[in-house]
């Protein structure tokens, strides 16, 4: 096969001339009488067509020649310093939208207090936990730290608790500024306030199964 010309319009008496028609034009051999319109203009487009399949042709046998193919046993594959993203992009934004840096600026937070507070209120609205659990959240299953401002890989365990410390003093100053940019931002109705508790204090025990009872766990 030389070339595919697909569904012919043209009747079976005109296919020997179509056929000479292509061979001057595939080969550049001028002719002195003008060819006919119609099958001058099948034998176009059968060139065009048969130029697209031969690019298609060309290109694969370059992709063949370059490619490198390697064995991987999957198997054995592992993953190593893997963190979780998709949480992080809401809270990160859900915080710039809400400007806290500025609002902790104000109250007196340096850039790192501003980073850590980000962290750790991403954690607990992400992974909420013990101050050790968020910890061991930051430093190992987490892309946040990576996103912050200020780098966060190598901070201690204390500074988990120092933080909460440290907000609890700016309390009623934070909670104002916060209410008020939220009125700002979200002005149509009546302002309403939502509280719930993120405590991570819990009690947890056994007791002597009686009917009805169970051994619990329940947080306060």
């Amino acid at each position: 096969m030389v070339m595919p010309l697909g569904s012919l319009e043209l009747p079976q008496s005109q296919w020997k001339a179509l056929a000479a028609c292509l061979e001057r034009k595939l080969s550049g051999q001028e002719t002195l009488l003008p060819d006919d319109p119609a099958i001058e203009a099948v034998a176009l487009r059968a060139i065009d067509q048969y130029k697209v399949v031969e690019q298609k042709r060309e290109d694969k046998e370059v992709r063949q020649e370059q490619q490198q193919l390697m064995t991987v046993d999957v198997s054995t594959l592992a993953t190593s310093h893997h963190r979780s993203l998709g949480p992080e992009l809401v809270a990160q934004k859900a915080w710039e939208q809400l400007n806290m840096n500025q609002i902790l600026s104000k109250c007196g937070f340096s850039p790192k207090e501003q980073a850590l507070t980000e962290a750790v209120v991403a954690a607990r609205l992400i992974e909420p936990g013990s101050d050790l659990g968020t910890w061991r959240w930051l430093t190992q299953r987490t892309s946040l730290t990576e996103m912050l401002s200020v780098n966060l890989a190598d901070i201690g365990k204390d500074a988990i608790y120092e933080i909460a410390d440290r907000l609890l003093l700016s309390k009623l100053q934070i909670e104002t500024a916060l209410y008020q940019e939220e009125k700002r931002q979200f002005a149509k109705g009546e302002p309403s306030v939502y509280l719930y508790d993120l405590t991570n204090t819990y009690f947890a025990g056994q007791c002597t199964l009686f009917s009805g009872y169970t051994p619990f766990a329940s947080p306060y």
